[in-house]
């Protein structure tokens, strides 16, 4: 597997957060639109250093501490750092901010697959 993905590097993603972000009870960033920010940076920052066009990344376990609540209307920045490559199995470690404070920390972790078999190993559970 060839890549040039590095301990170290790292990317930034800034959102508005909009009414469709919330719990549904009261208007603030969810927890699921956190994780899903996370996942989607580290995603993203694997997808653009992969050398290889039939690899993907997927993910397999996330910690993270939500700290504080952030209001509808405002923006947030997530920050992921690579901390660890270990073959196809990559650590990040996530900060998300709000416009007043540290809101979110933690950890996450995915694994690079080839896509082709990693769907037919979803898709054989069908024909079971």
């Amino acid at each position: 597997m060839q890549n040039s993905i590095r301990n170290g590097m790292n990317d930034v993603l800034t959102l508005e957060v909009t009414k469709n972000m919330g719990n549904g009870d009261i208007a603030v960033l969810s927890m699921p639109t956190l994780i899903n920010t996370i996942e989607t940076l580290c995603s993203k920052m694997l997808k653009e250093n992969l050398l290889d066009n039939n690899l993907t990344s997927i993910g397999t376990k996330i910690n993270i501490k939500h700290m504080s609540p952030t209001p509808t209307g405002m923006n947030i920045k997530a920050k992921a750092t690579v901390l660890n490559v270990d073959r196809n199995k990559i650590t990040f470690k996530a900060d998300v901010w709000d416009q007043k404070d540290l809101i979110c920390t933690g950890f996450h972790n995915r694994i690079i697959v080839d896509k082709e078999k990693f769907e037919n190993q979803a898709n054989n559970k069908l024909k079971k």
